[in-house]
């Protein structure tokens, strides 16, 4: 017995530097669910992650140093979200109720070879890390809702990870989705 459900897709569109979410149909068979679609599933979260707030002066802030109370000037930087949407998520989670601010975390759900779920939650906005979450259970939502500063000095077991774009940030985020990564 097959059932048609509607679900959200989102696909990168280089041209106009921007993302498309549109509904598509889909097949469902009973008890076990396969989509016969190539896009990529998508659920909806009614908040906003990682919101701004205090920053510790004259600690590294994405890829600058912050020296007074002003952030630094971010721009676009669309390669950053093309880069996890090419390892092929298993979920990208699509942020609603964020639409007033300057930047809007994206958060990318993958399955690693040991069978743990792991949340990269990026934005395209450079001055901006990544933040790596244990997406095993609901959690780690919860703790992406906190400022960058409180995740990165509360006690929080979902949170993994902050990863810098500077250097090689694309193999410390390879690393984080195949090995037990070090705190």
């Amino acid at each position: 017995m097959e059932q048609q459900r509607t679900i959200f897709v989102r696909r990168y569109q280089p041209r106009h530097r921007l993302y498309k979410t549109r509904r598509v149909k889909v097949e469902v068979k009973s008890k076990k669910r396969s989509l016969r679609s190539s896009l990529q599933p998508c659920e909806q979260i009614v908040a906003e992650l990682l919101p701004e707030g205090p920053w510790i002066q004259g600690e590294k802030h994405g890829d600058t140093e912050t020296t007074d109370n002003a952030w630094p000037i971010s721009v676009p930087d669309p390669e950053r979200l093309s880069f996890l949407e090419s390892l092929a998520p298993e979920t990208t989670l699509i942020v609603k109720g964020a639409l007033g601010t300057r930047r809007i975390y994206q958060p990318f759900v993958y399955r690693r070879p040991d069978g743990r779920k792991v949340a990269i939650v990026a934005t395209d906005r450079t001055q901006n890390a990544d933040y790596a979450f244990w997406a095993d259970t609901p959690e780690w939502i919860e703790v992406a809702q906190r400022t960058k500063l409180d995740v990165l000095t509360g006690p929080y077991p979902e949170f993994i990870a902050r990863v810098i774009h500077r250097g090689n940030w694309r193999t410390r985020i390879l690393k984080l989705l195949q090995t037990e990564p070090e705190r």
